[in-house]
């Protein structure tokens, strides 16, 4: 097998604070000691470093903003560059809190090889603007040892132990106590250590030591938990100030759709409906659906009908936050492709990009399909549905002697004001839902006309007649 890993040092930040990376200093800090748990480029400069007090970090720039971080939002924020990972690994395991194992053997063949896999992995986390640093060996753990020592590179066996070398012991991230005890026996790479038997390692310094390195050089097995996608997806996004209307949220809120999009791409889903609920200070959340005509999980289809669909919105107070919600997911269709263009794809596509614009115009619930039931009673053999209808045949009920304009409420007639033509045709039908349907069929010219006209009639038992449809 073959491992990625991947080591987020500014994962917290990236993620929660857009302005991580601005040239104002910013500092994340731990409320349970009070100490600096990260610092963007600015306040790194101006000489803060981890694990100093907070107050000292004041001291040296009083004008940084800090912000603390919540242990929640931390595997949160490792949760979602885990689900975009899976976009390359069938087996993405999480290391808490800023680090991601991925199992790409499997995939090799797919993207190409191993360095087209990695660049493709570091384009798509480039762009969503995470810092980053990724490293390839045969085991997940030694893997881990290399990126998180800083050392980027695609490792087997032979390269893993050469690069042992250049790693001091500290890259191992032991507690104090552990390094002390190390550096007394001389050790200074992580190599010397790894020189070490296994039981001498286990007894003399530390047993965890020993079985981390152990399960790093292939000596045992180990795999790290899977992490599994959820079934459902939820994204809630802060503001930092109130707004009073929507048009400023319109980009926000599309790079959420993106990543709802991205969500369903991802697992080869699509979705047609998306809940999108507004948050207030003092006042109920305000929630209401997107809904397209059919489903996709195309960036454009549900971008443009977010656009449409605030615009009709009303604000009982302003907006301090936003969350998408959904549920309801549909396995993308197989598709067969051919050489050339297959002409059927292309057709349904457009007719989807046609149904969903529409949606967004009119709104979907005033988008209807027809299709055709197998009830013999004439009013009920077209259906009007939310969702499109599979093409079926026509059903046998459907005869030559049937119009296809029928009356909505059938209408009273004097029947000496027709000429019998053809019939009857005798339906008795509706038994099983209390809505029984007993009648004779005719078809009639209109007499006292020119030209004369060709009405649908029937009769029913007390011999009433009723004018139920016209051919053309």
């Amino acid at each position: 097998m073959q491992w990625f890993y991947m080591h987020f040092p500014h994962l917290y930040g990236e993620t929660w604070h857009s302005p991580f990376e601005r040239e104002h200093p910013v500092i994340l800090a731990r409320e349970q000691d009070n100490c600096v748990a990260d610092a963007n480029d600015s306040a790194r400069a101006k000489g803060i470093e981890r694990n100093m007090l907070v107050n000292t970090a004041f001291c040296l720039v009083p004008e940084m903003d800090i912000h603390i971080m919540l242990p929640h939002k931390e595997i949160q924020a490792l949760k979602r560059v885990a689900r975009f990972a899976y976009r390359f690994s069938g087996w993405v395991g999480l290391d808490e809190p800023d680090g991601l194992y991925l199992e790409v053997a499997s995939m090799r063949r797919f993207f190409g090889g191993l360095p087209q896999l990695k660049a493709g992995i570091e384009e798509l986390f480039r762009e969503l603007g995470y810092d980053f640093h990724i490293a390839a060996a045969p085991t997940p753990k030694a893997a881990r040892i290399l990126a998180r020592s800083g050392i980027e590179l695609c490792a087997d066996k032979q390269r893993f132990r050469q690069a042992l070398k250049q790693m001091p012991v500290d890259c191992l991230e032991l507690p104090a106590p552990i390094l002390i005890r190390l550096q007394k026996l001389g050790m200074r790479s992580v190599q010397d250590v790894a020189n070490l038997p296994p039981g001498d390692l286990s007894y003399r310094v530390d047993k965890e030591l020993a079985t981390n390195l152990a399960q790093a050089l292939g000596q045992s097995d180990w795999k790290p938990e899977p992490f599994h996608l959820p079934e459902s997806f939820r994204l809630k996004i802060d503001v930092e100030q109130e707004f009073e209307s929507l048009n400023p949220l319109l980009f926000p809120m599309a790079s959420a759709v993106k990543r709802f999009c991205r969500f369903m791409q991802n697992r080869c889903l699509v979705s047609q409906q998306l809940i999108l609920r507004l948050i207030h200070r003092t006042h109920p959340a305000t929630t209401f659906s997107i809904h397209l005509a059919t489903a996709d999980n195309r960036v454009d289809s549900w971008v443009y009908m977010l656009s449409m669909q605030i615009d009709r919105v009303v604000l009982p107070a302003p907006v301090t936050g936003f969350e998408l919600k959904a549920s309801d997911f549909e396995d993308i269709p197989p598709t067969s492709f051919v050489l050339f263009q297959d002409s059927a794809n292309t057709h349904e596509d457009k007719k989807a990009y046609l149904l969903n614009r529409l949606a967004a115009r009119v709104g979907a619930d005033q988008i209807h399909f027809i299709g055709l039931s197998d009830d013999y009673r004439p009013e009920r053999q077209t259906l009007f549905s939310s969702q499109p209808l599979p093409p079926e045949a026509l059903p046998d009920n459907l005869t030559a002697q049937s119009p296809l304009w029928l009356l909505q409420v059938p209408l009273q007639i004097n029947i000496r004001r027709y000429q019998v033509i053809r019939g009857p045709l005798r339906m008795n039908s509706g038994w099983w839902d209390s809505v029984t349907a007993s009648r004779d069929y005719y078809i009639a010219a209109t007499s006292g006309q020119n030209p004369a006209a060709l009405h649908w009639l029937f009769k029913t038992p007390p011999s009433q007649w009723f004018l139920h449809g016209i051919f053309a």
